[in-house]
């Protein structure tokens, strides 16, 4: 699991132009990277699991971004993706169908991010 310092903003203020999440985490903790300003994509393991509340929520700047979900998530937390004040793309590798079976969402997940599914 990634939790640097759950609830704490740790990356509050922090711009990154790209936020790499290494191979062999399987989740990422409550907040882990609330407030992070990444102006470009964020690339998470195919390893990953789960993404806990808020895990990316509250992001800043104005740039767009693209995340793509690995097909191992199997949990997306309430406010994971919450409030990214800019165009953001939420990328799943599976179909529509197999995304609303195989993965559990908190509420608000997702609060203004475009969502495409594999055809």
């Amino acid at each position: 699991m990634f939790a640097p310092n759950s609830n704490s903003g740790l990356f509050m203020g922090a711009k990154v132009n790209h936020l790499n999440i290494n191979e062999g985490i399987t989740e990422i903790g409550a907040e882990s990277f609330v407030f992070l300003n990444v102006s470009g994509n964020i690339t998470l393991p195919n390893s990953l699991e789960k993404i806990e509340y808020r895990a990316f929520g509250i992001g800043q700047g104005d740039e767009s971004l693209s995340v793509t979900i690995p097909d191992k998530v199997n949990y997306i937390g309430e406010q994971a993706f919450w409030l990214w004040p800019r165009t953001t793309t939420i990328n799943f590798t599976r179909t529509e169908a197999d995304v609303k079976s195989q993965i559990t969402f908190g509420d608000s997940w997702n609060h203004n991010a475009q969502i495409t599914y594999e055809d």
